[in-house]
């Protein structure tokens, strides 16, 4: 049916950032399978770790972008002619981030302004 994937960053500095992978198989897109693997999986770096921020990767023409911005995914970075498929053909990379914070939260807790 389908698979996601977060890969947690080794590095101090981002252990707070995860990127994001899933795949459906194509005889079972269009039965919500991709939405469901996209909510669990960021609902799953909020709750148990406590990522500030998931990023997606992805290539032009993939069917997952309309599933990604239905689930609060915003493109922050795009890179035509990124890769070159055989026949010579290029498709541009895509990156979509969602922040898993509400402003004035820290690593999951809230923090009172300073005047307060």
């Amino acid at each position: 049916m389908g698979v996601a994937t977060l890969f947690l960053m080794p590095y101090r500095k981002l252990f707070h950032h995860a990127l994001f992978y899933f795949i459906v198989d194509p005889a079972m897109r269009g039965k919500g399978i991709g939405t469901l693997l996209v909510r669990n999986g960021t609902h799953l770096g909020k709750t148990y770790f406590r990522f500030e921020k998931m990023h997606v990767e992805l290539y032009e023409g993939c069917p997952a972008i309309s599933i990604l911005k239905k689930t609060k995914y915003e493109e922050i970075v795009r890179q035509e002619r990124f890769v070159k498929e055989e026949g010579g053909t290029y498709l541009a990379r895509y990156l979509f981030e969602v922040c898993l914070q509400e402003e004035g939260e820290v690593r999951g807790e809230k923090i009172g302004h300073p005047d307060s």
